[in-house]
């Protein structure tokens, strides 16, 4: 999925995409990007700094809900069925870089 955005200070997209891996489990990936107009162009090597900060953070806090990359986590056998008609199925999931 890719989303846009744009004002007269700056165009932003976000570009977020998952792809199924072998043995079930699935890849995450998301990339930003942010392209300053006029004037805001000269504020763009602190910005550079303060979204590095941000990517970073960002990175750490989907690593905790996810997971390691390239590890896979177990879901519970004791987790709640999504239809309550149909029984759990223990599944694996994986995340990748």
């Amino acid at each position: 999925m890719v989303f846009a955005g744009r004002n007269d200070t700056a165009t932003t997209t976000d570009d977020i995409g998952v792809a199924a891996t072998g043995g079930g489990g699935s890849t995450l990936t998301y990339h930003a990007t942010i392209e300053f107009h006029g004037t805001a162009k000269l504020g763009a090597p602190i910005a550079e700094v303060v979204f590095e900060k941000i990517g970073a953070d960002t990175e750490d806090r989907l690593t905790r809900v996810f997971g390691t990359p390239g590890m896979t986590t177990p879901v519970p056998a004791t987790a709640p069925a999504a239809d309550a008609d149909r029984p759990h199925r223990p599944s694996a999931r994986q995340t990748g870089g």
